[in-house]
Formats: structure tokens, sequence, C-alpha cells
């Protein structure tokens, strides 16, 4: 009978602080999504894996017996959420990690700052006390009743140094860099975690951060009604696009534009080798590699520009939400990703992103940014069975390689043509088209596959550009470009918006190739372009 009363207690217990435990971490997520009602830039999403990680952290949290411990651990807790939530409020945009010791050196600056735009702050920091006021009462009517773990405090505090000890030996920042869709409480752990584990001790070891000056965005006109479609291909090279000479049939589609003087082809070059470095260079017309504070700081993003030309802005992607990390998100009215596209892709693949164009009303003017996923290996997880021109089956490493690369070039052939004739049927106002891609992709030249290497090779890409009822005099200037570099292709975007970008730290006819990093910390190619459209690495 005692053993029956005990078990039916340990129940009682266990049900009472999984209830806590899951009440409790669905409150340490209210202050985000409240946020995003009252600030739809805001993208935060509720994703059930850091929710069940979430879960593990408030699992330990309910068993803390002592009250100033609770208060400590919710203190450190509402710091990391309240400072991002205000940087947003003031900034737009989320702590990056190279941020974080800013704080220590600019303290008068931002205090003044944020004074100076209290009205914003009201909102987050409400939702962070109510959420907090109700965790303490949950607690307080809750904690008697609840399991009895082994110093659970210490067991958190023990979880606290993993991320700074990954960031001390990590090679790839981007993966501490802030996620569009996730919470403040996990982007700001993992920013702080970069500056603690990397960021400080690189400092302590003097190792120098090079300061650029800030750029100018000059407002030249207002473009008028217009609609501007930047496409983002992935792992792109011109080489096997028979528009470009390749020897198989893989564009007839887009071969069949050459005639239209709207159309315009080029070969280019990527800002980066991966997808997580190109994006936020490309759309925020960088040139420099390392230059951090620009790119967070959003000083000449594209979207940004186009809203405030008073364009819709749309941001469509077939990828998640991580990729698009400093590309301007925040300055997107509509914001759709991997996350949000995942069943309409398994049906048509890329050509979801048709589907998706087709939702927009071209009567108005639009900024619409696509980006693919077609391309990224494996190849052939990433197009339709219909699209399967060249086989598959019984072939060598090499032949298979090839062969499902063609068959994704001609999908993106399809796709590409079909946003094209989408926008040419639908919009009446002058409209253009900008395609490139991320980065290109090695098959098999020098027996080297893939993009994960930073040479030439890997950022060879296309540049196809579109205009229909365009004006003629920037048709003209795009067609002037000579092999643009991604930096260049984003100026003469920012020229069709009506901007012009002005960059202090150019220097005379050298540009950027930059490695896995955003950061530069992989490694840049500083390049000059020679004739025949060929890069020349700088020794």
């Amino acid at each position: 009978m005692q053993f029956g009363t005990f078990i039916r207690a340990g129940s009682k217990r266990l049900g009472i602080h999984l209830f806590a435990t899951f009440a409790v971490a669905l409150l340490l997520m209210l202050p985000d999504h409240a946020y995003k009602l009252f600030n739809p830039a805001y993208k935060v999403a509720f994703d059930p894996d850091e929710f069940g990680a979430l879960v593990v952290v408030t699992f330990l949290v309910v068993a803390i017996r002592r009250g100033w411990l609770l208060a400590g651990t919710l203190a450190l807790f509402g710091l990391l959420q309240l400072s991002q939530l205000l940087h947003f409020a003031y900034f737009g945009s989320l702590i990056a990690p190279h941020e974080v010791g800013l704080f220590f050196h600019e303290q008068d600056e931002i205090w003044e700052s944020l004074a100076g735009v209290a009205p914003y702050m009201l909102v987050p920091t409400a939702a962070v006390a109510v959420a907090y006021a109700t965790i303490v009462w949950l607690w307080r009517k809750t904690h008697s009743q609840t399991l009895n773990l082994l110093c659970p405090t210490l067991i958190l505090l023990a979880l606290l140094p993993i991320m700074p000890m990954k960031a001390y030996g990590t090679s790839k920042p981007q993966k501490f860099y802030a996620n569009p869709k996730a919470t403040s409480l996990k982007n700001t752990y993992y920013a702080v975690s970069f500056f603690l584990g990397k960021d400080l001790p690189d400092r302590l070891n003097g190792k120098p951060a090079k300061e650029y000056r800030p750029y100018q965005v000059i407002k030249r006109e207002s473009p008028g009604p217009i609609n501007i479609v930047v496409v983002m291909g992935e792992s792109l090279g011109y080489s096997h696009m028979s528009l470009f000479g390749y020897e198989r049939s893989t564009t007839p589609k887009l071969e069949s534009l050459k005639g239209d003087p709207g159309f315009v082809y080029k070969q280019a070059i990527a800002g980066g080798i991966s997808t997580k470095a190109s994006l936020p260079l490309f759309f925020n017309v960088q040139r420099e590699p390392d230059n951090v504070q620009h790119m967070f700081r959003y000083e000449s993003n594209l979207i940004k520009m186009a809203r405030e030309q008073g364009l819709a802005t749309h941001y469509i992607s077939n990828q998640t939400s991580h990729l698009s990390t400093y590309s301007g998100t925040e300055y997107a009215d509509h914001y759709l990703t991997k996350e949000n596209m995942e069943a309409l892709y398994q049906r048509e693949y890329d050509a979801a992103l048709v589907t998706a164009l087709k939702r927009i009303d071209l009567a108005k003017s639009n900024f619409i940014v696509l980006h693919q996923r077609n391309s990224h290996s494996p190849y052939h997880y990433n197009y339709p069975p219909s699209f399967e021109r060249y086989p598959t089956a019984n072939l060598d490493r090499h032949q298979f390689t090839v062969n499902t690369y063609d068959n994704s070039v001609g999908f993106t052939d399809h796709v590409l043509y079909e946003i094209i004739r989408t926008l040419k049927e639908k919009s009446p106002v002058p409209t253009y088209v900008f395609f490139t891609a991320d980065h290109g992709e090695l098959i098999g030249e020098d027996g080297k596959y893939g993009h994960a290497m930073l040479e030439p090779g890997v950022a060879a890409v296309p540049f196809i550009f579109y205009a229909s009822r365009g004006d003629a005099e920037k048709v003209a200037q795009v067609r002037a470009m000579q092999h643009p570099s991604h930096y260049e292709i984003g100026r003469i975007i920012a020229r069709v918006l009506g901007f012009e970008v002005v960059n202090p730290n150019e220097v005379d006819g050298i540009h950027y190739i930059n490695g896995a990093n955003l950061d530069g910390s992989a490694g840049y190619l500083a390049y000059r372009k020679g004739p025949d459209s060929k890069v020349l690495p700088l020794r």
C-alpha cells in the first residue's frame, strides 16, 4: 500500500513538473511572438527542435528550489532576451557576434541612442516583464510540488559554457550568427558565445580588427511604378550552360531570348564560395570580404532601399531561413523560406517560385527575391524526374555527376524562362529581372567537385538580365557591364532603384571573392579582371 502511495505521489509530482516545464518554455518564447505582432519585421517562427532544447532547460529551471537562484537564472535569460529585442527595436537587425564587444566600448552612445527611442522599447520590455512575472508566479505555486533534482542550478551553469567552447575551436563562425526565425534567447546566447569563445580571445591576443569607412547611399530619383525581380540561383556555374557555349543543349529556352533587345547575358564573378557568405555580400552591395560592420548595419541593403522607395518587398526562398541571415530580410514585407515552402517544393521543386510569383499583385511596384535550391548537390534530388534528359543509371561517379548536374541546369532554364514569361504577361509596369547564382560549382575540373574551394572557378557564375517595358538607358547600362562581380551587379540594381552606392573603401580595379565565412576568416581572393574575362588573383 505504501509503495502504491509513493508511486502515485511521484506520478503527481512528475505531472506537475512537466506541466510547469512546458508552461515556462512557452512563456520564455512569448515575448518574441508578442513583439512580432507589434513589429512584423521581426520574423521569429516556432521551431519544434528549438522548443525541445528549451524544454530541457526549463525542466531544470522548474526544479530550482531557492528563490534567489531562480531570480539569478531569470535575470540572465531576461538580459539575453531583452538585449536582442531592444537591439532590433532600435537598429532593425539582430545582434551579430562581432557586435557584442561594442557594448564594452560604446556604452555612452548606446544608452543615449536607446533613450532617444524609448517609446519603441515599451512593447518588448513589457512583454518580457509580463512573461517573467508569470514564470515567477507559476514557480511559487508549483515549486513545492515538483520533482527534487540534484543541483539543477549547477547543471544549468555547466551547460552554459558548451557553446563558447565550441566557438573557440570553430572554423565556421556563421554557425553562431543569428537566424531570422529563431528566438531572441537562442540568437543572443549564440552571439555572446562567439564573443566569449572566439572574438574576445582574438582581441586579447592582439589580433587587429580592420576598420572601414561607412558607405554612402545617395538617392538620385524615384523609380516610379516598377517591378524588380532578383533570382538567386544555387551552385550554378556558367560553364555548363549552353547559353555560354557548353556543348550540351542545357539552356535552350534562355537561348531563344537572344534576339530580344531586353535580354542580356554575361559571365560574372560571385562574391563568395558559399551561400552563407555570398547572399549577405550581394544584398548589402558589399565589396570587402571582412567588412562585417557594413553588413550588420545594412548601410546599402537592396531590400531596405526598395522599401524606402515604396516598393512592396518579398523574399521567397526554397532554402532554410538561416541562409538568409544579414541579407536584409527584416525589410521584407513578405518572407517565405523552406520552412514555409517545403510542401509546395515537394510537388513542384523550384517551379514553386513561379507559383509564388503568380500570387503577387504585379500591377503594383514590387521588389521580389526568388532563391532557388536546384543544382545543389545531390543534384538529382532537386529537379523533377521529367527533366532527366541525360541518363543517370549505371554510370561511374564522374558521368553520374555531370549528367545529374546538367539535368538540373535544364530545369533552371525552364524555371527562369517561366519567371520571365510570367512577368511579361502579368506585369503592366516596367519590369527588370536580374539573375545570378550564389556561387558556382566544380564538376570534375582538375578532379575537383563542389564549391568548398577558394579558387576563381568556384566563383564563375552567370549573370542574366531581362527588361520588359524597361527604360532603354538602364538596359544599355547593364549591357555595357564587363564580366561583372556581384558587387557591381548589386550597384546596378541599386541604380535601377534610384540610388547611387558610394564606397570610399574602393581601390580601382580590385575585387574580392570571399571564402566560406562571412567575416573573411576562411580567407579570400583579391583579384583584377584580365583580358578575355579572366580572373587574375593578386599575389
